[in-house]
């Protein structure tokens, strides 16, 4: 139980609601283009024309060049994409009445 939050001034906590509905909606609107970015500078083509000394070791050896395309790209995608339920859990925990420690879980998913 979260007593702090049965002593929240319900006036306050409208614009706390509001404030964080927006932060949720920003957050996915943000994720978008770190999403994009991130596929799009884990392939080797676009690596290609930033870092032609670094990309070159990896061009030349096709095996190589082959795990880089298959598990770069998807493991920086699930690195961004960890971070999403954090920022949930932040923006719910400070915006939101939760009374129980349980509802935290509840809303995130």
């Amino acid at each position: 139980i979260l007593w702090k939050d049965f002593l929240v001034n319900p006036d306050a906590q409208r614009i706390r609601e509001i404030i964080g509905y927006a932060l949720i909606v920003g957050l996915f609107f943000a994720l978008m283009p770190v999403v994009i970015t991130i596929s799009t500078f884990t392939e080797l083509d676009t690596l290609s024309e930033y870092f032609p000394s670094l990309v070159a070791p990896i061009e030349n050896n096709s095996t190589l060049a082959a795990i880089w395309e298959g598990i770069m790209g998807t493991l920086a995608l699930t690195l961004a994409m960890s971070f999403l339920p954090t920022m949930l859990v932040i923006i719910f925990s400070r915006f939101f009445i939760l009374k129980a420690q349980a509802w935290l879980q509840l809303k995130v998913q």
